[in-house]
């Protein structure tokens, strides 16, 4: 039981890091968009 409960923590975890991640990769693309520069 303590283990399903760690898994799900986990599994949770990682979606929230992948939402994270998404969303800092399409800030950069943005980014370089805007200033070619950079």
């Amino acid at each position: 039981m303590i283990l399903v409960t760690l898994f799900n923590s986990v599994a949770r975890f990682l979606v929230a890091a992948h939402e994270v991640i998404n969303e800092a990769m399409e800030m950069r693309a943005e980014m370089a968009k805007r200033y070619p520069h950079i």
